[in-house]
């Protein structure tokens, strides 16, 4: 247990999460860490009762106006006043009621960690596509597995109650969601126009913040797609929100167009993807693995997902550019 209790921000942009704000803002409230905690709901115009149910909880309501979650998440770090700065999806809830404190731990213990983050589980009610995509602890697409490192790949020291992992720019783990040291952010983030979580982890790892702290007994629960029809709609809305029209440069992406060898990985996957049978047989293999019949879902997810980023590059016009450009070189 942390000795210190230091007040933890908390931004929670949403935009008509009536149906599940409450759950986030009692899994917030049902904590036992006896610090303080500060909790930022950023509303975008929601229509329905969102605004409504957060009022009934001890948060600060601001509003954004943009529909872009970017500024949503920008607007509430700019007011935090805590030591540690987290934001969360709406939809996500905390497991148990120490995550805080098993949180903070690490960044207390050790002044090289620059942030902490934790995994992603599944409830047992959870939808078959949801408890599919769990399967991996930061709920990654296949494809972006591929393109990832795993997280034995970055894990360089094994505490009792966390673990350490060392980032490179060339391998770091899709963790953004992780609570983060408001003194970090105010050098590195404070004059961006939106807080883009894996372009911060990214920014520490440039100017020499490598060190992370992975806390696998905290587990956050994430309903993060039920319907392969909801998969699609957020696959291609993130593609055109969070690659294709941003004003601030990526700091971060998925991979390097310039190397022939992430150009190689991407051409591979795309034939992998493609086949049909090496999906099915794939899902065959994590299905044995974890025991469930949920990972069959590796073949139309993984189909889905993939073409739908081709078309999504091919019938964007700056998708278009990126590859012509890519190609013509």
């Amino acid at each position: 247990m942390t000795k210190s209790c230091p007040t933890i921000s908390i931004a929670i942009p949403t935009f008509n999460e009536g149906p599940n704000i409450k759950r986030c803002l009692d899994s917030i409230f049902r904590q036992k860490y006896p610090g303080k905690l500060e909790v930022f709901v950023i509303d975008d115009n929601s229509i329905d009762n969102t605004v409504a149910i957060a009022k009934k909880y001890p948060v600060v309501i601001l509003k954004n106006g943009t529909h872009d979650l970017g500024i949503g998440k920008k607007i509430g770090f700019d007011q935090a006043t805590g030591k540690y700065f987290l934001f969360m999806d709406a939809d996500i809830d905390l497991c148990g009621t120490n995550w805080f404190t098993k949180l903070i731990n690490p960044l207390e213990a050790d002044s090289t960690l620059c942030s902490s983050f934790t995994g992603y589980y599944a409830y047992p009610d959870d939808k078959p596509l949801n408890k599919y995509i769990t399967l991996d602890f930061l709920q990654r697409d296949p494809l972006f597995i591929w393109l990832t490192p795993s997280l034995n790949e970055v894990v360089i020291e094994k505490k009792q109650q966390w673990w350490v992992c060392k980032y490179t720019l060339t391998k770091m783990l899709t963790s953004g969601m992780c609570v983060h040291r408001k003194s970090l952010l105010d050098k590195y983030v404070k004059d961006k126009q939106k807080f883009m979580e894996l372009d911060t982890v990214a920014i520490y790892v440039k100017n020499g913040h490598d060190r992370f702290a992975y806390v696998p007994n905290a587990g956050m629960h994430h309903p993060f797609i039920d319907t392969l029809r909801r998969l699609v709609f957020k696959r291609v809305r993130n593609l055109s929100n969070m690659y294709f029209d941003q004003k601030d440069a990526r700091q971060w992406t998925w991979i390097d167009w310039s190397k022939p060898a992430d150009l190689l990985k991407i051409f591979i996957w795309v034939i992998y993807a493609n086949s049909i049978i090496l999906p099915f047989l794939m899902g065959i293999f994590k299905s044995i693995k974890h025991k469930t019949w949920v990972a069959m879902y590796e073949l139309p997810f993984t189909l889905i997902t993939t073409n739908l980023l081709i078309w999504g590059f091919v019938s964007a016009k700056n998708g278009r550019k990126l590859l012509t450009r890519v190609f013509a070189n």
